[in-house]
């Protein structure tokens, strides 16, 4: 004699997999969609103050040199670092020369 499979049927009387399982993947899209959303909140958080971030470090000042016209400068010329006028470089003067 062969042991019968046994089915679980619903009140309209359809095989279901289960409240369970349909429950757990519920709660793994809405974890998803809260994840996603921090994300983004996070993405957009962070790339406003990055730009602020890229123009401090890119200036000369900020480094220890001087915005001056390529001309004055005694020192190195480095056009890496921004200066405010586009017609100014950043000076570095040499150090410890006495």
């Amino acid at each position: 004699m062969k042991p019968q499979k046994r089915s679980f049927e619903d009140s309209t009387g359809k095989q279901s997999r289960g409240k369970k399982a349909s429950a757990n993947m519920w709660w793994i899209i809405i974890g998803a969609v809260i994840a996603l959303v921090v994300m983004i909140v996070l993405m957009v958080m962070f790339t406003g103050k990055s730009h602020r971030l890229e123009v401090g470090l890119m200036e000369c000042t900020g480094k220890g040199g001087t915005c001056v016209i390529p001309e004055n400068c005694a020192g190195t010329v480095s056009r890496a670092f921004d200066c405010p006028n586009s017609d100014e470089v950043c000076c570095f003067e040499e150090s410890g020369a006495t």
